[in-house]
């Protein structure tokens, strides 16, 4: 339902709806979502603390000892409302919701933290540790009755409080989300760009692979005649990494090549429903013998960390250099060592009891475009032999 952009009519509204619904005695007071905090402004009848400060575009506390808390004006009784956060932390923080029957308030009934010990229901752990950015945390369902609800912050700035109806779980692969463990929800929309040919994929809730049906996760993001291949080994002295054939699920946070040759981008994402569950993960949960690791949020080539390499979408395992990027929800290797530079690596793909060696060429330089046989022909897989790379000579043994 579209939001009343009056906010002192609103909250007379919302007030005048709240009598009516204690009077009557129904459980819904709102038929759409309350909101408490828009910006750097409170909502009318909402009051704060004095450890909450307020500037023009959120409000904020910037202690761990001293509890900034904003409350409502009444007692409250709704159902199946989500409490949804966009917020950043300012170090180490907590955003927590507890509510009362009377004046005490006594449940900490929804929690969000970064690298804080505080004990809770419900307690949310977030992935995001960037202070530059706002995040989204979102809560489950849940419902109360006549109770007044407190908002309580450590080392946070915020910019929306929202009470919702309903929330859909947004995944972007060019933004950060907060990921909260075990956050169940009905729909995630998810943001991923796939690649016509190869990708990598890691995603923070099980995917599902029912093939030829609408409840194909895989077939949504990839289209048609997919493979899904998960990381066996890394043989250091052959130079080899072993993938086999998924069937069935995929799981959470772990990282997967898929070969896709009738993917097709979708812009706006893809929509995937039946009440998808997104499970917080460690950076240690995300890495495969120590060699594929996936990735929630872009991961960039820098100076201090540059062995690293990624998928390109024609199947070549590229070492990062300047201007290297792979974007949010995959993956990338980490940790190879090849006999010499420019030097093959191979992809061994093991299928339907069949071995499959792909020969990936893995090419230091990252400004390499073009593999040429010294017939003059292009090349996308590297053999033992000789090369041409951006003119020059390249023997890979």
């Amino acid at each position: 339902m579209k939001q009343l952009k009056n906010t002192s009519f609103r909250s007379l509204l919302n007030k005048t709806l709240l009598t009516l619904a204690l009077v009557l005695g129904t459980s819904q007071a709102w038929a759409e979502d309350i909101v408490i905090v828009n910006g750097g402004t409170i909502t009318t009848g909402w009051t704060k603390n004095t450890f909450i400060t307020t500037s023009a575009s959120d409000i904020y506390t910037n202690s761990s000892t001293m509890i900034g808390y904003i409350q409502s004006p009444d007692k409250l009784t709704f159902t199946d409302k989500k409490l949804v956060i966009s917020g950043k932390r300012i170090a180490d923080s907590e955003v927590f919701m507890s509510y009362s029957t009377e004046d005490a308030y006594y449940s900490y009934n929804y929690f969000f933290c970064y690298n804080m010990t505080s004990g809770a229901t419900n307690r949310y752990e977030i992935y995001n540790n960037d202070a530059d950015d706002y995040v989204e945390f979102i809560s489950d369902k849940f419902s109360i009755d006549k109770k007044s609800i407190r908002i309580q912050l450590k080392n946070v700035r915020v910019n929306s409080i929202k009470l919702c109806d309903d929330k859909d779980l947004l995944l972007d692969e060019d933004t950060r989300t907060a990921l909260s463990k075990g956050l169940k929800t009905e729909n995630v929309i998810f943001k991923y760009t796939p690649n016509n040919k190869w990708n990598t994929i890691c995603a923070p809730f099980k995917l599902r692979q029912t093939y030829g049906t609408v409840f194909d996760h895989l077939e949504t993001i990839f289209g048609t005649d997919y493979k899904v291949y998960s990381m066996n080994a890394y043989d250091s002295e052959n130079h080899e990494l072993t993938f086999s054939t998924v069937s069935g699920a995929v799981n959470a946070n772990t990282p997967y090549l898929v070969y896709a040759p009738n993917a097709v981008a979708n812009p706006s994402g893809f929509s995937l429903t039946a009440n998808v569950t997104a499970d917080y993960a460690t950076d240690a949960n995300r890495l495969v013998n120590s060699v594929f690791q996936g990735i929630y949020v872009t991961k960039s080539y820098d100076a201090l960390d540059p062995d690293w390499y990624g998928v390109t979408t024609d199947g070549q395992i590229l070492k990062a250099g300047a201007g290297a990027y792979v974007k949010g929800y995959r993956a990338y290797f980490t940790g190879i060592t090849p006999p010499s530079p420019d030097a093959r690596i191979s992809l061994v793909i093991e299928e339907n009891g069949e071995t499959t060696d792909l020969g990936f060429v893995k090419m230091v330089d990252p400004e390499a475009k073009e593999v040429f046989n010294l017939q003059g022909q292009r090349v996308e897989k590297g053999r033992k032999g000789i090369y041409i790379v951006n003119g020059k000579k390249v023997v890979i043994k």
